[in-house]
């Protein structure tokens, strides 16, 4: 008898907003797609959610590999989801200019310009660089 897999308690809190997310879209108390396709919208908001979680988890594991004080930690998770959002909103050229914006954005706010960078080079992929003088 094959046991079946635990799930850890990330899963399920994964897995209950997907679950709910399609029945409010099943019943039409969430708003739908315009070509009405709910199997799809419901999938796109899963691989959203867990495209997010894996993002979460990648910049989590750089702020502890460098030592990050755990309570800055949602600072930079804030301006992870950002660079991720541009990301899927953006081309590369206007990436660029707009990440390096936020990375300013998040130095006035107090962060580490080498986390901000890493968490753009390590996490996203992307090689940018802010001269502050």
């Amino acid at each position: 008898m094959a046991r079946e897999e635990q799930k850890t308690p990330w899963d399920r809190r994964f897995e209950k907003p997907c679950e709910r997310y399609a029945q409010k879209l099943h019943f039409g108390s969430a708003s739908r797609r315009a070509d009405g396709n709910i199997e799809a919208q419901a999938s796109n908001y899963r691989d959203r959610t867990l495209s997010g979680r894996v993002r979460r988890e990648q910049t989590k594991e750089l702020l502890n590999r460098l030592g990050v004080h755990t309570n800055y930690y949602i600072h930079y998770y804030g301006f992870s989801m950002h660079v991720d959002k541009l990301i899927r909103e953006h081309d590369a050229k206007t990436l660029a200019y707009l990440v390096r914006m936020a990375i300013d954005r998040w130095l006035a706010m107090g962060l580490e310009k080498e986390i901000l960078e890493a968490v753009c080079r390590e996490v996203f992929g992307l090689e940018v660089s802010v001269d502050t003088e």
